[in-house]
């Protein structure tokens, strides 16, 4: 045999001494390569439950009845109330947005006008509009979630009548058996404010809102700020809102309401302008009930 075929033959004997095993003989090498010898497929065993009183056991079952007991997002859930007596502001905290929708976006979108596009993130307005609202005819019948809402209505005017009727008995006199006190001062709920908790920047610019419309002096700070912006800044803020679609009437309204959640709503580049009037109109507005 030529010297040139021995050597062939030892580098193939060497090469196949360090080939991987892989169990299949030359035949069916290409049938396994084709897919068509099954492969031994791998299968899990079954985790066993943690043992009966252990952490784990406990950790398990609190997480089962916390899927039970999570109220679905479809479900309405009427919201926690918190009353500012001082300003007459009823703040509604709602549970998830479906909810809040279904109490108050027709409402919201009778008050702001225009259509509702997207997850209710909050709403606010004076408590004559959704009485006003709840009483035009052209107004569907209520949903039970608005008739809720309406419901805080009669008791706004229970406050109102309260507080009205004066006393008959001389101060410090105490009225005779059988004889009607004086009904207790009872504050009157004069704006709503709504959110989804625990979204506190949302409260904070619904707030906003309240004490503008409320507060003469501080919505006259904020007039005072707004025609301080130079004419870019101005400019940048009613470009922003306009696409917002909001109107021209309310573009001092919506910028303060805004600036107090963050200098930087309306881009980086107004960020610097913007810092000031942030910090005055936070201070100026205070913090909302339940903050």
């Amino acid at each position: 045999m030529p010297d040139n075929v021995v050597e062939s033959v030892k580098h193939l004997s060497i090469g196949n001494e360090h080939a991987p095993d892989t169990g299949t003989s030359p035949t069916t090498a290409p049938l396994a390569a084709a897919g068509r010898i099954p492969q031994k497929a791998q299968i899990d065993k079954p985790k066993k439950p943690p043992k009966p009183g252990s952490k784990a056991a406990i950790l398990l079952k609190q997480q089962q009845q916390a899927l039970k007991s999570a109220p679905s997002d479809t479900v309405f859930i009427p919201p926690i109330k918190t009353f500012d007596a001082e300003t007459g502001v009823l703040i509604l905290a709602f549970r998830n947005s479906n909810s809040l929708r279904a109490a108050l976006g027709r409402p919201h979108v009778d008050y702001e006008g225009g259509t509702l596009k997207g997850p209710l993130k909050g709403v606010n307005f004076p408590t004559e509009h959704l009485a006003k609202w709840a009483q035009d005819p052209l107004t569907a019948q209520a949903t039970e979630a608005e008739k809720l809402m309406i419901e805080l209505l009669d008791d706004s005017e229970t406050a109102a009548i309260a507080r009205q009727q004066p006393s008959t008995a001389p101060d410090g006199a105490v009225p005779p058996t059988g004889a009607l006190p004086t009904p207790p001062f009872r504050p009157r709920t004069t704006y709503i404010c709504a959110y989804v908790h625990p979204d506190r920047s949302t409260l904070l610019h619904e707030w906003a809102h309240a004490r503008f419309y409320l507060c003469g002096i501080y919505r006259s700070l904020c007039e005072s700020l707004y025609s301080d912006l130079d004419d870019t800044s101005r400019r940048i803020v009613e470009k922003e809102l306009s696409l917002r679609n909001y109107k021209a009437n309310v573009y001092v309204d919506e910028w303060q309401a805004y600036c107090v959640e963050s200098p930087m709503e309306f881009g980086k580049k107004s960020m610097r302008v913007m810092t000031d009037p942030h910090r005055i109109l936070k201070k100026a507005v205070g913090l909302p009930p339940g903050w």
